[in-house]
């Protein structure tokens, strides 16, 4: 299981970012997504779903990896995201295709900045994976996690327990190792909401305490 990093002012930037709040010294940066697919219909719903992410993300569909050399680099992340689904192996061997190229190409040095990242049901393999299933809220905000986490992209599959935006909100604070009076300055909230907040998302989780939440990765449970 892949850890997040946290207490660093650079992160703790970046989840005030995510969060949608604006700190007064933080620049807008524009991050890209690269995505693999040859259905239409998926490519439009990955770009529609990017619309209500609460960072700045360029989503750019791509035919080969050649084409991601081509395109003008942002001063964000960059992902490449391959649909790959299970049960549909004529378009899974060509996610295989790309992928073997995307490996060849990194092999020489080119694209070691970038994170690779699988949009299928799949359950083995190599990289790290998103189910083919998620809601275009869960989409985005899974993305958004894997785009501003480069090298960590986590996995979000659909689960029993629903969190309110609120509480997500301050679930991912949590994980970044915010105090209660910087996530009421993040959340526009005040610190009573926090905690207020905070035990209701605890007792949806069935945790006992704050160290629990601590020692729990995001994936265990959205």
């Amino acid at each position: 299981m892949l850890n997040m990093k946290i207490c660093s002012a650079g992160y703790v930037r970046r989840i005030a970012g995510f969060l949608g709040t604006c700190w007064e010294n933080k620049e807008i940066t524009m991050h890209q997504i690269f995505f693999f697919s040859p259905c239409h219909y998926m490519q439009r719903g990955i770009k529609e779903a990017m619309k209500i992410a609460p960072v700045s993300v360029q989503v750019l569909t791509v035919n080969s990896p050649e084409e991601i050399l081509s395109a003008p680099q942002t001063d964000g992340n960059r992902i490449v995201l391959i649909s790959a689904p299970a049960k549909n192996p004529a378009i899974a061997s060509r996610a295989s295709l790309f992928l073997w190229k995307l490996i060849r190409l990194k092999s020489t040095g080119q694209f070691l900045d970038i994170s690779v990242l699988l949009l299928s049901d799949r359950v083995r393999g190599k990289y790290s994976r998103l189910s083919e299933h998620l809601s275009p809220e869960r989409l985005s905000y899974a993305l958004t996690m894997a785009v501003t986490q480069p090298g960590n992209a986590l996995i979000f599959q659909p689960r029993q327990c629903h969190l309110s935006p609120l509480q997500q909100k301050i679930l991912v604070a949590s994980l970044a190792g915010l105090q209660v009076d910087e996530m009421a300055k993040v959340l526009n909230i005040s610190q009573r909401g926090v905690f207020a907040g905070r035990n209701a998302l605890l007792n949806k989780l069935g945790l006992r305490n704050r160290l629990e939440l601590m020692g729990l990765m995001a994936t265990d449970f959205i």
